[in-house]
């Protein structure tokens, strides 16, 4: 997935932009930078290494039809549909031919390659925001805005469904059941200012993204995972043993990051400064079960703007995945964002992104021209 920013962007220091991160356990491909530009980057330094050339071009443009869109039937045999002003490409030409394609396009910022499909009869589904962050509602607090979190386990859940008109009575929407578990996973985040994001989060917002309409959210933190709470309780029953004689407030940093231990205590209602030895056995594991279940009210996703990805598209039902051609539309091929495809973080929107265009791409230069 690209960026709604485009064009090139430096990528780092002695390499094409690409890395290699561990997290979670697993390798996770992604830019060095938070843009898709660095992507962009790399792959027209790539293309430039492997043909050896520097004259390679590679550019999004909007091609107006008329004379332009004349030649450019006589090259490729595309038919012109009166109900588009514009087709549009993506070019790998010399310097020489690339006199033909006129003005820029900004990577489909607008969602322009939708409204084409649209145009041409396809059925796009709904799109949204996906890989993005978690804005929380209250009681989240700024004070933990730059905390990253680690080891944790994560889970996204539907509080309640809520209910429709059907037939002049009221219905739950598909009969779901509130406190149903919609994602889990185990990993890191870290808090924003206005909530949350990281790896487990950014895969959370493309289950959470469709589902604003219909349920209310909420993110549950296990801070402890590895931890029952009965054991989690004797660690907690440890920790105040050999601090006493300090206030609430100075007894839980060896358990807790100490931007969290403000807000925990706040939230367990406890008075930050009552001595460890007069913690009563029902607030500990109070403490316990929050540090268990450390949640939030999920409000919204972050907008297109920081979006890893768009969730929607093309239906694939109207592709030919052998090829990545339109059913509907001789010599049309869809690749990318465009589809109806996804996938969680670790590079595998990327590795959607280059397999489907490269076999779109082949595929069309293997069509005879003047064929449509």
């Amino acid at each position: 997935g690209y960026d709604r920013q485009g064009g090139p962007e430096s990528g780092g220091q002695g390499g094409c932009g690409l890395a290699e991160r561990r997290r979670d356990a697993a390798v996770r491909l992604g830019a060095r930078t938070a843009g898709g530009r660095t992507v962009f980057r790399a792959l027209k330094k790539f293309i430039r290494d492997k043909v050896g050339a520097e004259d390679i071009v590679i550019s999004y443009h909007s091609l107006a039809y008329g004379d332009l869109l004349t030649k450019l039937h006589r090259r490729i045999g595309f038919t012109w549909i009166p109900e588009i002003n514009e087709i549009y490409c993506l070019s790998i030409q010399d310097r020489l031919d690339a006199s033909l394609l006129e003005q820029e396009l900004k990577l489909f910022e607008e969602g322009d390659g939708y409204l084409f499909a649209e145009k041409l009869g396809h059925h796009v589904t709904k799109r949204y925001p996906a890989l993005v962050s978690l804005k929380l509602g209250k009681p989240f607090s700024s004070l933990l805005e730059g905390l990253s979190l680690k080891n944790i386990r994560v889970r996204l859940i539907a509080d309640e469904w809520r209910e429709e008109e059907c037939g002049g009575t009221k219905a739950k929407k598909k009969k779901r059941r509130a406190g149903a578990v919609l994602f889990e996973d185990f990993g890191e985040l870290v808090f924003t200012g206005t909530g949350i994001s990281g790896p487990v989060v950014l895969s959370a917002s493309s289950y959470a993204a469709p589902l604003f309409d219909e349920c209310s959210m909420s993110f549950h933190i296990d801070l402890k995972p590895a931890l029952s709470e009965e054991q989690l309780d004797a660690r907690i029953l440890r920790d105040f043993d050999e601090a006493k004689n300090k206030c609430l407030k100075n007894a839980l940093d060896h358990l807790l990051p100490q931007k969290l231990i403000r807000v925990i205590i706040e939230r367990s209602g406890i008075s930050p400064d009552r001595q460890a030895c007069a913690i009563k056995r029902e607030e500990r594991r109070q403490l316990a079960g929050l540090l268990k279940d450390f949640c939030f009210p999920v409000r919204a996703c972050g907008g297109y703007e920081e979006a890893v990805i768009t969730k929607g598209g093309v239906d694939v039902g109207q592709v030919n995945p052998k090829t990545m051609e339109s059913r509907l539309v001789n010599g049309i091929y869809f690749a990318g964002e465009l589809l109806d495809v996804d996938a969680l973080t670790g590079g595998f929107n990327l590795q959607v992104a280059w397999s489907s265009g490269f076999l779109a791409g082949l595929s069309a230069g293997k069509e005879p021209a003047g064929k449509n």
